[in-house]
């Protein structure tokens, strides 16, 4: 039922220009994270006006393929400053080290925080689909990450990969055509087995 062709690739770009709180402390209960002996003696060896720090060296060590120092730095941020952007790299570094009930409840605070970040939402969309086997929220939010950037001809591969895989063929058909004049990776094989599977549909009928 499900496509093997929908890319496992994350949307990895990690956020590092934020906003300084002044508060260390969430102002909501929906959006508050608990923090690991490590993450709390980060977050509290420095003031909200360094957190700008902690990311730099938190992409550093991502970039020398240390998720783990990584997901540690990411969350000492988040809880020095609760932002979309925070939520989403947390969100990020959990995929990558398994944790993907994390990685999903992180980016469902982002998206509740800012609605139109649409790298989290085909994050979500991808592991609600490929990982939890939920059609309708793996769909929904890639639906929304190609309402917010229509151009984006990964999104839509991905897309096109989903309803070719629960049997919206004609659909599907529409955004590989578009992946392919875009030159796609993956593309022209995905839209050649939708039409034969069209026209094997259409030899029934």
């Amino acid at each position: 039922m499900f496509a093997h062709h929908i890319s496992s690739c994350l949307k990895r770009r990690v956020f590092t220009k934020q906003p300084i709180f002044n508060a260390v402390i969430c102002a909501s209960k929906r959006h508050q994270t608990s923090l690991t002996l490590t993450q709390y003696r980060l977050a509290s060896s420095v003031g909200p006006s360094d957190v700008s720090k902690l990311l730099r060296e938190a992409q550093t060590v991502m970039d020398q393929g240390d998720t783990s120092k990584a997901y540690e730095k990411y969350s000492a941020a988040l809880a020095l400053q609760p932002t979309a952007n925070n939520y989403y790299n947390v969100g990020v570094c959990a995929q990558i080290l398994g944790k993907v009930d994390e990685a999903i409840d992180r980016w469902e605070n982002a998206v509740a925080m800012e609605p139109s970040l649409a790298e989290a939402h085909v994050n979500l969309g991808t592991a609600y689909f490929v990982k939890k086997r939920d059609v309708a929220k793996g769909l929904e939010h890639m639906e929304k990450a190609l309402r917010i950037t229509p151009d984006d001809v990964e999104i839509k591969f991905n897309l096109g990969a989903m309803y070719d895989s629960v049997g919206k063929l004609e659909t599907a058909k529409t955004l590989l055509e578009e992946c392919v004049r875009s030159n796609v990776n993956n593309a022209e094989v995905l839209l050649r087995n939708v039409n034969a599977k069209i026209a094997a549909k259409g030899l029934k009928e």
